[in-house]
C-alpha cells in the first residue's frame, strides 16, 4: 500500500513540474489564428508573368550589306510603317536609304566597263601574241633549214648527219681530221659521176689547176731541151735558149704554188669553212630552240594576264549582279497579311545592353538586323521568366522523331532511277513534309499543365502547357541583376480569339506537381524551422485547453501557400498560424512566407485528365 501511495505522489509530482516548465514557456493560452489540419490535394503551382508572342513569325530582316569595309552600318531608315498597323502581302513596310548605294552602283558600272575592255585587250594580244610566235617559229626554222643546207652543200649528205650532231669543235675537229675523208669517199662511191659537195668542187678545181700547171710544165721542158738542141746546132740564140728556160721555171713554180694551195685548203680552208658553217648551223638550232620557249613562255604570260583580266571582270560583273540583286532590298514588302509588331531583343526588354538600334525613321540598321515582325495571331505563347529556384520543377515538352517522312521518301524512291523524276520527287517531297510535319515527332511528355490569365481580357483564362525551359539563364533586369531567371515558352491551346496581341502582358500559373490523393495540409506559415533542417520542421499544436505545444513534423510537397504533412500531426489536429509569438527568443526557427500572387484555380478534372496515358502529371 505504501508502494502504491509514493508512486501516485511521484506520478503527480512529474505531471505537476511538467506543468510548470509549460505554464513558464507559454504560460496564457494561445488565442491567435489557428488552423485545422485536413486533407485535400495538394498542388504544386509556380506563378510568373510574361508577355504574349507568337510561336509563328515571319521576321523581316535587313538584307543591305554594310557599304564600307570595317563599317557595320548598312544603311538608315527612310521611311517605316507605324507599329500595330495591319497590311496586305505585298504592301510596301520599311524603306531604306540608298543614295549612297546608288553612287556605288554607278561607279561599279563604270568599274565593269573598264575591266571588261581590260579583258578583250588582254585576248586580244594573247592572239597577237600566239600569231607572232608561229611566224618566230617559222622564221627560226627556215634559217635552220638555210645553215643546214649550207653545210650540206659543203660538206656533203653524208657527213652532215654526223656534224649535226657534235656539241664541241674538238669533236668536229676530231672527226675532220679522222673521219671525214672516209665518208667522202663513201659519199664518192654511191655517185662517182657527180660530186656532192662544194668541198670536192673546190678540191677537184684545185687538181685541175695542177694539172694545167703540170702540163705547161711539161710542155716548157720539151720547148727548153729543143731550144738547146737548136743552139748547138746554130739555129738558136743562146738568149732564147735562156728565155725558155726562165719559162720552164716559171711554169714549175707555178705548179709548186698550186700544189701548195691544195695542201692548205685540204689543211686550214676545209676545218675553217666547216667551222664556221657548223657554228652557223648550231647558232640556228639554238635560236630556234630559244624562239620556241620564248615563245612558250609569252603565251603562258599573256595566257595568265587574260586569266587574271578575266577573273576581275567576272568578280566585278559579280559584284554588281550582287548590288542590282540588293537594290531591292532597300525597299521591303510584307511577306503575307498580318499585324507589323516592331522587334525588340531580349536583351533590351529587360534593361541588358544591346546593339541592336530602334525601329525609327533616321535611324541606323545593320546587315542581318530583324526589323519587323509579322506573327501569326492564331499561334500565341506566352514568353515568362521563371526563378532559378523554382525552374527544376519545371518540365516542358518531350518528343522524338519518328522518321515517318523519311520512311515515305525512301517508299517513293525505292527503284526510280531517272533524275528527272527524282529532282520533280525532291521539290514535291519539301511541300509534303511540311503537311506531315506533325507526324514527324511523337509527344513523350507534353509538358506540365499551365493555365494563363491575359491583362486585357480578366474574365478569360486560357488552358497550356509548357513547351520548352531554357537551360542557361538570362539576365531578370538592370535592377535586380543578381537574380537569375529562365526564358520559359508556355503555349495557348485554346485560342478562339484574335484580339491577343504580341506584347500583352500575361500571368501564367504552371501546375508543377500534384498529388494523386488528398493528403494533410497545413499553411506554409504555421510551419517554422530553417534550412539546415532539410524535410524536418516545427509547428505548434493547441491542446484541449487552448496552450500551444511544440512537435516535430516531417514535410513533403509544397507550394507558395500549403505544406504537405507526412508524418507528426494528425486530421482534426488544431495549430497556430501565426506562431512568430511563439517562438522563444535568440532562436534560429523562422516561420513560412506565403506567395502573394493568386495565380489560376486548376479544377480536379483537369488534373486527372489524361491520367494512365502519359499525359498527366508525373507521379510523386
Amino acid at each position: 500500500m505504501l508502494v502504491w501511495i509514493l508512486a501516485v505522489v511521484v506520478v503527480v509530482g512529474a505531471a505537476a513540474s511538467v506543468y510548470g516548465v509549460m505554464w513558464m514557456r507559454f504560460p496564457t493560452p494561445y488565442t491567435g489564428p489557428t488552423w485545422t489540419v485536413k486533407r485535400e490535394l495538394l498542388r504544386v503551382t509556380i506563378v510568373e508573368r510574361g508577355t504574349l508572342e507568337s510561336a509563328e513569325n515571319s521576321d523581316i530582316v535587313c538584307r543591305v550589306k554594310a557599304g564600307t569595309k570595317g563599317s557595320t552600318i548598312a544603311s538608315t531608315i527612310k521611311w517605316v510603317i507605324d507599329d500595330g498597323t495591319q497590311v496586305k502581302a505585298g504592301e510596301l513596310i520599311v524603306e531604306l536609304d540608298d543614295s549612297g548605294f546608288q553612287e556605288q552602283l554607278k561607279t561599279q558600272r563604270n568599274t565593269v566597263n573598264k575591266v571588261d575592255f581590260e579583258w578583250i585587250d588582254a585576248k586580244t594580244k594573247l592572239e597577237i601574241q600566239e600569231s607572232q610566235n608561229v611566224s618566230d617559229i617559222k622564221t627560226a626554222e627556215v634559217v635552220l633549214n638555210l645553215a643546214t643546207l649550207d653545210l650540206e652543200k659543203f660538206v656533203g649528205v653524208l657527213p652532215v648527219a654526223k656534224i649535226a650532231k657534235f656539241e664541241t669543235r674538238e669533236q668536229l675537229r676530231k672527226y675532220m681530221n679522222a673521219g671525214y675523208e672516209e665518208d667522202v669517199r663513201k659519199e664518192l662511191a654511191l655517185d662517182p659521176e657527180r660530186l656532192t659537195s662544194k668541198y670536192l668542187q673546190d678540191v677537184n678545181d684545185i687538181k685541175g689547176r695542177i694539172e694545167i700547171a703540170l702540163s705547161d710544165r711539161e710542155s716548157w721542158l720539151d720547148r727548153a731541151s729543143w731550144s738547146l738542141r737548136m743552139v748547138k746546132k746554130g739555129y738558136y740564140s743562146l738568149s732564147q735558149a735562156d728565155a725558155d728556160q726562165s719559162r720552164l721555171a716559171s711554169a714549175e713554180i707555178s705548179l709548186r704554188k698550186v700544189q701548195g694551195e691544195l695542201d692548205i685548203y685540204r689543211k686550214f680552208e676545209l676545218e675553217r669553212n666547216v667551222t664556221k658553217l657548223w657554228g652557223d648551223f648550231k647558232e640556228a638550232e639554238r635560236a630556234l630552240n630559244r624562239v620556241r620557249t620564248q615563245a612558250v613562255l609569252k603565251t603562258q604570260q599573256g595566257r595568265a594576264d587574260e586569266k587574271a583580266k578575266r577573273a576581275i571582270y567576272e568578280q566585278e560583273l559579280d559584284r554588281i549582279r550582287e548590288m542590282e540583286r540588293e537594290e531591292k532590298y532597300y525597299k521591303i514588302v510584307a511577306p503575307q497579311d498580318g499585324m507589323i509588331v516592331y522587334y525588340i531583343p531580349e536583351q533590351s526588354r529587360f534593361g541588358s545592353g544591346s546593339q541592336q538600334s530602334t525601329v525609327a525613321q533616321g535611324e541606323p540598321v545593320r546587315e542581318g538586323q530583324k526589323l519587323i515582325r509579322i506573327p501569326n495571331l492564331q499561334r500565341m505563347m506566352v514568353n515568362a521568366k521563371v526563378h532559378e529556384a523554382m525552374v527544376s520543377k519545371i518540365r516542358g515538352e518531350k518528343t522524338e522523331p519518328t522518321g515517318y517522312t523519311r520512311r515515305m521518301r525512301r517508299a517513293f524512291s525505292m527503284g526510280n532511277t531517272n533524275p528527272l523524276s527524282l529532282a520533280a520527287y525532291v521539290v514535291g517531297f519539301e511541300e509534303l513534309r511540311e503537311k506531315f510535319r506533325d507526324k514527324d515527332q511523337r509527344v513523350l511528355f507534353p509538358g506540365h499543365q499551365a493555365a494563363i490569365r491575359i491583362d486585357a481580357f480578366p474574365g478569360k483564362q486560357y488552358k497550356g502547357r509548357v513547351k520548352t525551359v531554357a537551360t542557361v539563364a538570362s539576365q531578370a533586369d538592370f535592377f535586380s541583376s543578381d537574380i537569375k531567371v529562365y526564358q520559359t515558352m508556355v503555349s495557348i491551346d485554346d485560342l478562339d480569339e484574335k484580339a491577343l496581341k504580341p506584347g500583352m502582358s500575361a500571368e501564367v500559373t504552371i501546375l508543377a506537381d500534384a498529388t494523386h490523393e488528398p493528403v494533410l495540409v497545413v499553411p506554409i506559415q504555421a510551419i517554422v524551422g530553417n534550412v539546415s533542417m532539410g524535410a524536418k520542421r516545427k509547428c505548434y499544436v493547441l491542446d484541449a485547453r487552448g496552450f500551444a505545444q511544440e512537435r516535430d513534423i516531417d514535410i513533403g510537397l509544397s507550394n507558395d501557400k500549403l505544406v504537405e504533412i507526412r508524418s507528426g500531426l494528425e486530421e482534426g489536429d488544431r495549430i497556430a498560424l501565426n506562431p512568430r509569438t511563439l517562438i522563444p527568443e535568440k532562436s534560429d526557427l523562422k516561420p513560412g512566407t506565403p506567395g502573394t500572387r493568386r495565380g489560376a484555380e486548376f479544377g480536379d478534372g483537369e488534373m486527372k485528365k489524361g491520367k494512365g496515358k502519359g499525359k498527366g502529371m508525373p507521379k510523386n
